[in-house]
């Protein structure tokens, strides 16, 4: 007898438990606060909530709109991006708790092993997250079990399980596709083209090889709106006169700034003992032979991009010497375990032979003295 009346017990609860878990509302709010909403739950329902409103944002505007859908749900819905759960107990009692929070530190890597700087770390589903520090290094407050969520520009969204670590290290694989929308700006920052608010253009390493040319400036030429680019008349390894946008001074030179994997480099075109410092641009009243500038020392097929930065605002971190706009030169690195072999061969022939008289003497007729 006493057995019975325990099956009966017993299967009472589970009816109970399981009406309780099909029941279903409909809400229709808009900017009402969570204490408010919770009420309105137990008035269409048979649930009753427990909780403490030291930790439940009870003045929290909800707006929600359902029809018919289950309590577990609604729920569900309302506690999302919170550092809440709940739990359903038998007799229709909903608890309210505040999950337990744990402190997670890592490191944001990519594939070669580098740090991240900049990158974003959030925890799924709450509205808790960070960024990494110049050392790619992060640390928050996440639930117990909780899954973050990594991204970064030019790299895929990854998605880590902490479960029961304290610290993790985190890798992420490039993506190619999302590369192609982002540019190199001022310090070597990689940043998406459409959240830039000034104007870039980077043109990449292999459009410099498929023309070449003795001064890697010259293939910038017709790639790059608003960069003018003139080769002076001095001859093989001449220098080459670039302007960004116009000249920009009377006075002083209207170069742009070249840096180099982060290092500006000097690059006037001044010739021997030459104190113009606009630099030799071959006119007449530039008397001194023409040396060549630094910029046709640099091999096309060792650089990986080359970002123009035009206007005060692209180029205002670098400072005065900016002022005409920069030329950002990003080289190759390292990538897998291949080795790519570049080789090509360039002649140029004088075609002005002109006997010139270097030595005083009388002549006639166009022909010199022997």
């Amino acid at each position: 007898m006493k057995l019975a009346c325990i099956m009966v017990f017993i299967t009472c609860l589970n009816v109970s438990a399981s009406v309780f878990s099909q029941e279903k509302i409909s809400l229709d709010v808009k900017k009402t606060k969570l204490a408010r909403v919770l009420q309105i739950i137990e008035q269409q329902s048979s649930y009753h909530f427990v909780y403490s409103s030291s930790y439940v944002p009870v003045n929290k505007d909800i707006s929600i709109t359902v029809t018919n859908t289950l309590v577990t749900d609604v729920l569900a819905a309302i506690l999302n991006r919170t550092n809440l759960k709940y739990s359903v107990s038998d007799g229709g009692l909903i608890v309210i708790s505040k999950n337990k929070e744990v402190p997670i530190s890592g490191t944001v890597k990519d594939a070669l092993g580098g740090t991240l700087p900049g990158a974003s770390v959030r925890v799924k589903g709450t509205g808790i997250g960070t960024s990494t520090d110049i050392n790619g290094k992060f640390s928050l407050n996440a639930p117990e079990n909780a899954v973050l969520v990594v991204s970064y520009a030019g790299f895929q969204t990854k998605e880590v399980g902490i479960g029961s670590q304290t610290s993790i290290t985190i890798v992420l694989t490039e993506d190619t596709k999302q590369l192609t929308d982002v540019v190199v700006t001022a310090l070597g920052i990689k940043k998406e083209r459409r959240a830039l608010g000034y104007s870039v253009t980077q043109v990449s390493g292999e459009t410099l090889t498929q023309a070449r040319e003795n001064n890697v400036a010259n293939s910038l030429v017709g790639k790059v709106a608003g960069l003018d680019i003139s080769s002076t008349s001095g001859g093989v390894g001449a220098a080459t006169s670039v302007t960004i946008r116009g000249v920009s001074s009377l006075s002083q030179t209207n170069q742009p700034l070249y840096v180099i994997n982060g290092v500006p480099m000097e690059n006037k075109p001044v010739g021997l003992n030459n104190l113009n410092g606009n630099g030799n641009s071959g006119s007449q009243y530039d008397n001194a032979p023409d040396l060549g500038d630094a910029v046709g020392n640099l091999n096309p097929d060792d650089i990986e991009s080359i970002s123009v930065l035009k206007g005060a605002a692209a180029a205002a971190l670098y400072g005065y010497r900016a002022k005409a706009g920069v030329i950002l030169i990003t080289t190759k690195s390292g990538k897998g375990n291949s080795i790519e072999l570049n080789s090509n061969y360039v002649a140029e022939q004088v075609m002005d032979r002109t006997n010139w008289q270097y030595v005083y003497g009388q002549g006639a007729n166009g022909v010199k003295a022997n």
